[in-house]
């Protein structure tokens, strides 16, 4: 009996795996920016949701180390932390990195995850600073 259940677990945990790797996909756009670029926008990021999909942050690296990600419209006071907000009225994703961070990036890629909620992420985003300003973006798919 146990050895069934051992069996019918991996194989739930394969299948689910399988489906939620290939469903979701559709569902996420990594975009990469020049931390220097960051950096002189006051580490406050706009990213505008043209259909309307609820957006979130899936990941956020810099030089290839994983920042904590943290739902929140503050601006975060510990080191490694990036805080993010969508505001649903005007449709955008509000990204805050910590102020403390900001020396740090020059020279450094910046990845973002943009994760659709609702919906499938538009590959033609764009990263804009607060005042509307947009960031030239070194990939995005």
């Amino acid at each position: 009996m146990k050895r069934v259940i051992v069996i019918l677990l991996l194989g739930m945990v394969v299948y689910f795996g399988f489906a939620q790797s290939s469903g979701t996909s559709r569902n996420n756009v990594v975009v990469q920016l020049n931390g220097d670029v960051i950096r002189s926008a006051g580490g406050v990021l706009v990213i505008q949701d043209s259909v309307a999909t609820a957006l979130a942050i899936g990941d956020v690296s810099v030089g290839g180390q994983s920042l904590w990600i943290k739902k929140s419209d503050t601006v975060p006071e510990r080191r490694g932390v990036v805080h993010y907000w969508y505001n649903s009225q005007e449709k955008q994703l509000v990204v805050r990195f910590s102020p403390q961070d900001l020396p740090t990036f020059p020279g450094k890629t910046v990845a973002l995850e943009v994760v659709g909620i609702k919906g499938p992420v538009t590959p033609g985003l764009q990263v804009k600073t607060p005042d509307g300003a947009v960031l030239p973006v070194i990939r995005k798919p």
